[in-house]
C-alpha cells in the first residue's frame, strides 16, 4: 500500500493548478484525477501538493488502509 501512496503523491505533487482526488473504486483499483471527474463514491480524499510530497504520502497511506479496512474488514491482505 505504501508504494501506490508514493505513486500517488508523485503524481499530485507534479505542476498543477488543482487539487487532486485519490479515488478507489469498487474493484479496489486507484486512480488519481480532478475531484470534478471523479466518482463521489469513490472519493477517498482531495489533496493539496501544497503540503509536500512526504506529507501527502503519509496522508494518501493513512486514507488508503483506512478504506481499505471498511471494504475487506481487515483480512491481513494489505499489498
Amino acid at each position: 500500500m505504501s508504494s501506490i501512496a508514493n505513486k500517488c503523491a508523485e503524481f499530485i505533487s507534479r505542476p498543477r493548478a488543482v487539487p487532486m482526488a485519490v479515488c478507489v473504486d469498487p474493484a479496489l483499483r486507484v486512480t488519481v484525477g480532478e475531484y470534478d471527474d471523479s466518482v463521489p463514491s469513490d472519493v477517498i480524499g482531495v489533496y493539496n501538493k501544497t503540503i509536500g510530497r512526504m506529507e501527502l504520502w503519509r496522508q494518501i497511506e493513512a486514507d488508503l488502509r483506512c478504506e481499505y479496512e471498511l471494504r475487506i474488514g481487515g483480512l491481513g491482505r494489505v499489498a
